[in-house]
């Protein structure tokens, strides 16, 4: 009875740590022009950066999965979470501003290039809410010719790009919009030319996983015990 708790414990322990999501967070950030129309604010050469996150468990399918060196995942689901922060200044969500959504189109778009040829990667989310005539789209890529950045053709990817090479070639752009009835409390969009592109993946153990995890570890406890 000792062995089979033992290793009815450890089979629980290793079912846990290997039965992980993971957690795409993409951050893209540069110099470029803001338009607030609602406030009459036009600004250039600002600092902008965006943020896109997204949970694996919710990728649709590749619609490229008859490509070796290229991804795209595409559906008209609300699957990626999006922001934008201008200058420093309050951080717009995609998730606060669209509360009730009725109409999303999210993708991820990715090139492995082989030598001397290009990678390229793009995120792009677009958000609509019909009740409330609020709206939010975002988009950013990165072009490289040189560097290589895009290792597989997976969604969980990790490198951060910088634009170092006169052929690197990067661009983003957010717009958004809230419309109360008889004014816009929001009315703006920002473009510009990237800096940076950060592509992490962290594991994010799901709920279930760790109920595992812990029967595991009540297992191993009891074996311990009786013994």
């Amino acid at each position: 009875m000792k062995l089979i708790r033992s290793i009815f414990g450890l089979g629980l322990l290793a079912l846990s740590l290997s039965a992980q999501a993971a957690l795409v967070t993409v951050t893209a950030s540069g110099t470029g022009n803001y338009y607030d129309y609602a406030n009459g604010v036009y600004t250039n050469n600002v600092s902008i950066s965006q943020t896109w996150t997204f949970d694996t468990n919710d990728l649709p399918a590749d619609i490229y999965s008859s490509y070796t060196d290229r991804s795209h995942f595409y559906s008209q689901t609300d699957w990626m979470d999006s922001s934008v922060q201008v200058s420093g200044g309050t951080v717009v969500a995609e998730a606060a501003l669209v509360t009730d959504t009725t109409y999303s189109q999210d993708y991820l778009y990715l090139e492995n290039g082989s030598a001397g040829s290009r990678d390229f990667y793009q995120v792009y989310s677009y958000d609509y809410d019909s009740t409330n005539a609020s709206y939010f789209y975002s988009y950013a890529y990165v072009a490289e010719y040189i560097d290589d950045i895009v290792q597989g053709k997976g969604a969980d990817q990790n490198f951060n790009w910088i634009d170092n090479d006169a052929s690197d070639i990067g661009y983003g752009y957010a717009r958004w919009y809230d419309w109360n009835g008889t004014s816009y409390d929001a009315n703006s969009y920002a473009s510009y030319y990237l800096d940076s592109m950060t592509v992490s993946t962290a594991s994010v153990p799901e709920p279930s996983t760790l109920l595992l995890f812990g029967l595991g570890l009540l297992g191993l406890a009891a074996r311990r015990v009786r013994s």
